[in-house]
């Protein structure tokens, strides 16, 4: 496994996007917020081209999140991915997490689309 980092999410899913085509499995691991900055580019190209690409999005603003300045992203991020037409899903804490991501992995692989797993404070520990 290889991390590289970026400045902004957009640079991210550029990068993700051109290593996929190139032949290596990626993922980002981003900010709720981070797929509504990217949005052109995930229907664009990810989407467009059908790059499979798995999205690890911590899940800012929700009723277990309540910072004042994550509440408004919180509230879009759902209606966001739907209008987008994004394969999504939320983790459930009644399953482990190691066998979310994989089968959110899977699922990307043979979709040939982006898949966003959102998840917890209890998975991503801020």
């Amino acid at each position: 496994m290889q991390l590289i980092r970026a400045t902004h999410e957009e640079e991210a899913l550029a990068v993700a996007c051109g290593a996929r085509v190139g032949g290596t499995r990626t993922a980002l691991f981003i900010q709720n917020v981070g797929i509504l900055t990217m949005g052109a580019g995930l229907v664009s190209l990810a989407m467009r081209y059908q790059i499979p690409l798995l999205i690890l999005a911590s899940f800012r603003g929700t009723i277990h999140d309540s910072t004042f300045f994550h509440i408004p992203k919180g509230r879009v991020t759902l209606p966001v991915l739907r209008a987008m037409g994004l394969h999504h899903a939320v983790v459930r804490p009644d399953a482990p997490i190691s066998q979310q991501v994989e089968q959110a992995a899977a699922f990307s692989e043979e979709a040939s689309l982006p898949f966003v797993l959102l998840m917890g404070r209890e998975d991503v520990q801020w």
